[in-house]
């Protein structure tokens, strides 16, 4: 239990601890920040009677870290279950810690969280938030990752609930922790354990028989503030933005408050008082969106970690003192004295030759532990610190490097992880009543450089080498320009932008290449060419902006060789010019430890109705880039290129206006004059409106051209299509495809022809 003044339910949480009726084993550490009130007091009061071993760990406030507490926490003790607890959670009933327990069974479940409910003296408004709180809801859950294809089209709302976890009280697997501790963060560790923990191939449980009860009662300025810290985390950490614009923050107050105020009427609540409440929830309501959209703003983007392949990474130990090296050797950690060989770099003292060393580790972006003597760390300002950076590669305090280190501006080029700390006795007057720590300077000194060889090399093996925004080019040429903070912009005219590769090592890799589409661009042709060291590696596009605004991922698995690789984007194809491209981000993956590594090379065609060729006098160009087909036979093709062989959706959007709803709609698709599928004959719906239709085909040949017919015989004279849109994208073998139900707006079954076999096996799908 890491602590700092939680004298209001201390009290009631030990009570709660001390009637399990558990038989297995366990014992009770805290970790206190600095308490000034009776937290102390009350846990030797508790000592005595308590079932199991109690002890407390001093702490100074300033060492305090949700990530580092809790791993110290977990370094201290030796149980193979790590259960954490808040001083605000009590648990409820005694056999909480049994049922907890229980989940572990299953050797595949790596971690669990239980069940909050609110405390039965709660506010009003405490209970009412809880409810649509995924951590406060019925109903026990398993979550495991789903298969990559799924996993990868998720957006940051999606992966947000998929890694939901909550420390207020949970469980974790000593083994797992071993091999990816806390990171190094001040609010989100758990959310981040559990994405390592699904990603690692493990299980997570949500448990709703374990309860505890937990609840908070902040009021707007609190919340404000809470608010800004989530919503920066969501955005460094998930890449998710909870809200993007102020007009946003009316729209979902009002949601809420729907929703709050049928909550309070529900429990009684009437008159002036409902309304009370409501105003009241309201002010919280307006302070949490007000503190997301605030906090969203963060343009720091922080790499994610990766599980370690063993607990004890290969460390390369340089002037560490006998003492502490022999320590480690007795726990079975390898030392070496070979650099290039170690996982981690470990480097005491700030002599010149460790100052050289640390330079060269900074150029090989190695992650490094550099211990500093007292008087050196009070001369630079370096507390229990980062050297230049934070541990995900961010500036930070760079102009009190010593030594002529050179860390550069741009965040992505400082994957540096350098932790920079003090000795314990430089803490020792900071700790105040140190009669309370129960564990010896040496062993301490060895569990926490255990736990920071372990959270460094988990963060360095994050298979996202680099992350960069669109305006991090380090050339630009042409008509290119920065949007915002994030997204630079190629225009039609013929425009390029290069981006060294600094923090990335050979290998194969995967290069994902994000390009935004705005709905007011819908009539703009998007594409481009992508360059590495001057070889053409892919194509953007072409494709037409889209009718929402969203986000295309361009996947282009690539070899990256030694020195500095160049990745050039060109907007336009050959000498055209033609295409406009707004480039947000840019990643580097290593595919040998990302989840699901192997993924097809993602080549979407979204073309427009007029980018086809229309054969027949039926076939009329209209506005919003539709063409007619009808009511003469017509037929409109697209040349489609480069889009790679195996399983693809062919999806193409029809357009039917109100008036037209005594027509009958049929057609039939085709791929190099083989029939693919037909449709109709139908009627359009009320009104007029969209449809889809959707198919699955099996491409042996990396270009093909695809049809449209506005008939289908024998089923009467043709009706009228309006093509708006058609996409064809790569799917998985053996992946669902989420084909909406066209049937439901036909008068007859979707008929697939497979009598014309599309490839010289003679299958067709």
């Amino acid at each position: 239990m890491p602590i700092l003044n939680g004298e209001a339910f201390l009290e009631r949480v030990l009570g709660g601890l001390a009637i399990q009726a558990t038989r297995i084993p366990w014992d009770f550490t805290a970790a206190d920040c600095g308490s000034t009130d009776r937290t102390l007091a009350i846990f030797e009061a508790a000592r005595a009677s308590f079932p199991v071993p109690l002890r407390v760990h001093g702490i100074h406030t300033s060492e305090f870290n949700h990530g580092d507490t809790r791993n110290v926490l977990a370094a201290l003790t030796e149980g193979e279950l790590l259960v954490f607890v808040t001083d605000d959670s009590i648990p409820v009933g005694e056999d909480w810690l049994d049922q907890l327990a229980e989940n572990f069974r299953d050797p595949a479940v790596a971690g669990a969280y239980l069940r909050n409910v609110p405390r039965p003296e709660a506010d009003v408004l405490a209970q009412v938030f809880s409810e649509f709180d995924p951590g406060y809801q019925p109903g026990r859950q398993v979550t495991t990752l789903p298969d990559p294809a799924t996993y990868d089209r998720l957006d940051g709302n999606e992966r947000r609930l998929l890694y939901n976890f909550n420390d207020t009280a949970s469980a974790v697997r000593r083994s797992f922790w071993e091999r990816h501790p806390d990171p190094h963060t001040d609010f989100g560790e758990d959310i981040i354990r559990c994405r390592a923990m699904l990603e690692g191939g493990f299980k997570v449980v949500y448990d709703d028989r374990a309860v505890v009860h937990h609840s908070h009662e902040y009021g707007p300025e609190e919340t404000y503030v809470r608010a800004i810290i989530d919503g920066a985390f969501n955005a460094e950490r998930l890449d998710r933005i909870c809200l993007h614009a102020a007009e946003e923050i009316d729209v979902q107050v009002a949601r809420q408050s729907e929703r709050d105020r049928a909550a309070l009427v529900a429990q009684g609540y009437r008159g002036a008082e409902l309304e009370r409440e409501v105003e009241r929830a309201e002010a919280i309501r307006r302070a949490y969106f007000k503190g997301l959209l605030e906090g969203g703003r963060n343009p720091k983007r922080f790499r994610m970690s990766t599980l370690l392949p063993s607990p004890r990474p290969r460390v390369a130990a340089i002037g560490v003192p006998a003492e502490l090296e022999a320590g480690l050797r007795a726990r079975g950690w390898e030392l070496t004295d070979d650099v290039a060989s170690a996982e981690v770099l470990h480097v005491h003292g700030d002599g010149a030759q460790q100052r050289a060393l640390l330079a060269s580790a900074v150029a090989e972006r190695r992650p490094t532990l550099w211990t500093v003597s007292p008087a050196f760390a009070r001369e630079h300002g370096f507390a229990k610190a980062l050297l230049g950076a934070d541990e995900f590669g961010q500036p930070k305090r760079s102009e009190r490097v010593p030594g002529g280190l050179d860390l550069a501006p741009k965040p992505a080029e400082i994957p540096l992880e350098a932790w920079v700390w003090r000795t314990d006795a430089e803490y020792a007057d900071l700790r105040g009543a140190a009669a309370n720590r129960v564990v010896d300077g040496d062993t301490e000194r060895l569990v926490c450089t255990e736990v920071r060889y372990r959270a460094l090399a988990a963060r360095a093996r994050s298979f996202r080498q680099m992350d960069l925004r669109g305006i991090d080019a380090d050339r630009l040429e042409g008509a290119a320009q920065s949007l915002d903070a994030t997204r630079l912009l190629l225009r039609e005219e013929g425009a390029a932008a290069e981006w060294d590769l600094t923090a990335t090592s050979p290998g194969r890799r995967e290069l994902r290449i994000f390009i935004d589409s705005l709905a007011q661009e819908h009539h703009v042709q998007m594409g481009g060419q992508v360059f590495l060291d001057g070889e053409h590696v892919a194509n953007l596009g072409p494709f037409r902006g889209c009718w929402a605004d969203e986000s295309r991922a361009l996947r282009v698995p690539v070899v990256l060789g030694a020195g500095v690789p160049v990745l050039r984007l060109h907007s336009g194809f050959g000498s055209s010019g033609a295409g406009t491209l707004r480039v947000s981000r840019i990643l580097v993956l290593d595919p040998s430890v990302s989840p699901g590594a192997e993924r097809p090379l993602e080549r979407t065609c979204d073309l427009r109705g007029q980018d086809g060729t229309p054969d027949g006098p039926g076939a009329v160009a209209q506005e919003c880039d539709m063409v007619q087909l009808g009511p003469q036979r017509a037929s409109i093709h697209w040349q489609i290129e480069g889009i790679g062989t195996g399983l693809h959706e062919v999806r193409v959007w029809l357009y039917y206006a109100p008036e037209e709803v005594h027509l009958q709609q049929s057609g039939r698709i085709v791929a190099d004059g083989l029939p693919l599928a037909s449709f109709g004959p139908l009627g359009p719906p009320d009104g007029g409106g969209h449809r889809e239709v959707a198919i699955v085909v099996d491409l042996v040949a990396p270009s093909f051209r695809l049809g449209l017919i506005n008939t289908l015989e024998p089923f009467g004279p043709p009706g009228i299509c309006r093509v708006k849109r058609v996409l064809v994208r790569p799917i998985d073998a053996g992946t669902p495809v989420r084909i909406k139900p066209f049937q439901r707006f036909t008068r007859r079954p979707v008929h697939v022809d497979a009598a014309t076999p599309l490839s010289a096996e003679g299958s067709a799908t």
